[in-house]
């Protein structure tokens, strides 16, 4: 769903083919980013829910949460950074002094009125990165002491009601974003889920919040606008929050077993498509549009074509490089599990 929102914000965008047909049917693709923050809540609490209040686990969480997401995000930042530095007419954009760039590569929350865009030079996408990473360090307080985390939780509850009758900037304003609140939905949905809670019939919760999303990605077509007072990526995050509830306790009573190879490989290399689906969709629409391709015509031509790409780059940059990374960083602690 990113991946078509870019795209067609791309497509539609005058500087490329101004075909703004394409914009339209993928206006709620960014709500993606909605279900990723919940199913990143849910999956962190799953499975690091029975390692709060025990600092002797903190060390081992820390590393496995800096390991999957710093090494495959440094690759593809250095090697943007490094074609931009290359290029004539992106290298104003991507010259970054030493604090800013050391910020971008831990993904320290930046200001937008610093850095420009949306708070993350190089990979735009970074922005969401950001929040996973405060996130993180929250679940890493609760881990060290039950107490700390409630404290921080207490803390950025403070700020976001502060915040709410009032005026913030930055760093306020970042952490009383309403996106934090999708990270609580996965979280209590993990509770629920791993709960003695009966569901009978928990296919048919998925399909609720299957049909709840698909419902609000209409009304936010027809209206591109929040839903009367509530902010639509709650909306969004509710309705994925209801799916992936009914689909994880539909899985744990056997209702389905998903077989598909092609899909559990699209979901693994799923971190790998968000990072470099964005610098990607705008490299090959230059290309395109180099070689002579404009308009709608061009846009038709170019959306299966970039599509495809993200998707095959995406899958191939998982299988060659981020997966065998990752495995050769995590093997000295395997060895040392082993040997314990």
């Amino acid at each position: 769903m990113v991946v078509l929102f870019h795209l067609g914000a791309a497509l539609s965008a005058d500087r490329y083919f101004g075909a703004r047909i394409f914009g339209v049917p993928f206006h709620f693709g960014d709500s993606g980013v909605a279900f990723f923050f919940v199913l990143s809540g849910f999956i962190i609490a799953w499975v690091h829910g029975r390692d709060v209040d025990r600092p002797g686990r903190f060390a081992a969480y820390a590393f496995k949460r800096a390991l999957r997401i710093y090494p495959p995000y440094w690759i593809v930042f250095a090697g943007v950074y490094l074609l931009a530095i290359a290029s004539p007419s992106l290298r104003s954009t991507v010259l970054l002094d030493p604090g800013t760039l050391l910020k971008s590569l831990l993904l320290v929350p930046q200001s937008s009125a610093v850095v420009g865009g949306i708070g993350a030079p190089v990979i735009i996408v970074a922005w969401s990165l950001q929040y996973e990473v405060v996130f993180y360090a929250v679940m890493g307080l609760f881990i060290l002491s039950r107490t700390l985390g409630l404290l921080a939780v207490a803390a950025i509850g403070a700020n976001w009601c502060a915040c709410l009758w009032g005026t913030c900037s930055f760093p306020r304003d970042f952490a009383a974003n309403n996106f934090l609140f999708l990270f609580i939905f996965g979280v209590l949905i993990a509770a629920i889920a791993r709960s003695r809670t009966k569901i009978d019939r928990p296919l048919w919760i998925g399909l609720l919040g299957a049909g709840t999303f698909v419902v609000a990605a209409i009304i936010d077509e027809l209206t591109q606008a929040d839903f009367v007072l509530l902010d639509r990526r709650l909306v969004f995050g509710f309705a994925s929050s209801i799916l992936i509830l009914g689909l994880v306790r539909a899985e744990g009573a056997g209702m389905i077993r998903p077989r598909s190879a092609f899909l559990a490989l699209l979901g693994d290399a799923s971190y790998s498509l968000y990072l470099v689906h964005f610098p990607l969709i705008s490299a090959l629409c230059k290309l395109v549009v180099a070689l002579g391709l404009t308009g709608v015509l061009g846009a038709t031509v170019a959306f299966p074509v970039i599509l495809a790409s993200c998707l095959l780059v995406a899958m191939a940059l998982h299988l060659y490089v981020e997966k065998p990374l990752l495995a050769w960083l995590s093997q000295p602690v395997r060895d040392r599990a082993a040997a314990q």
